[in-house]
């Protein structure tokens, strides 16, 4: 099991109990939006409801103390898709009922061309919140150009978000942990494996 994996199984075992889903390993499975317009009009609908649902579960649910931003430093590898880290930069916030804390891990290869950006955040207190931020956590959405693609996906049984573009060679790949924890692997001058095997580094 990858070092990220390990990390959120141990954050996450106190929510388990809570009712957190199973999830199987090495799954990556695309979730698709319908292409009519009734389909359209539904996901819509759809939309909505699950912002009043999120909106209702944030006023339910009992804050947490987002862990610091120093914890979540140990949680992002050493190395991604062949690249080592070279910087990182983290913060934690408290804004009254608001707080957040985040850790950013930056790889590149010797020529400093190919870059990952690994990003993880906390958003502990209130998680919906930060989720409204996130559009693809309540709308399932399939995309595709000439030159790349962007479409909601289900990665290790966590909703997640992914897309690239081929000509630009830059991508991102997202996953939501717990309804808590945000993940996002984004690169440039990479290919779209290297995103994949940087969040299962």
């Amino acid at each position: 099991m990858n070092r990220l994996a390990l990390s959120f199984l141990a954050l996450s075992l106190p929510l388990a109990a809570c009712g957190g889903g199973d999830s199987d390993a090495d799954t990556v499975q695309e979730t698709g939006a319908p292409e009519s317009a009734i389909g359209q009009m539904m996901q819509g609908v759809d939309a909505m409801r699950g912002m009043a649902e999120q909106a209702e579960e944030m006023q339910n649910t009992q804050p947490a103390e987002p862990v610091n931003h120093r914890v979540l430093l140990e949680m992002l590898p050493d190395e991604a898709a062949g690249m080592p880290q070279t910087e990182t930069e983290g913060q934690s916030q408290n804004m009254g009922a608001f707080a957040l804390s985040t850790r950013e891990a930056t790889y590149a290869d010797s020529t400093g061309d190919s870059q990952l950006t690994i990003t993880v955040a906390d958003y502990g207190a209130f998680p919906a919140i930060g989720m409204f931020g996130l559009g693809w956590t309540m709308v399932d959405m399939d995309k595709e150009t000439s030159t790349g693609y962007e479409r909601t996906i289900t990665y290790q049984g966590h909703r997640g978000y992914r897309k690239y573009d081929t000509e630009s060679r830059r991508g991102e790949l997202s996953a939501l942990i717990e309804g808590r924890y945000h993940v996002q692997v984004s690169g440039r001058d990479v290919d779209d494996e290297q995103l994949e095997a940087a969040l299962q580094s």
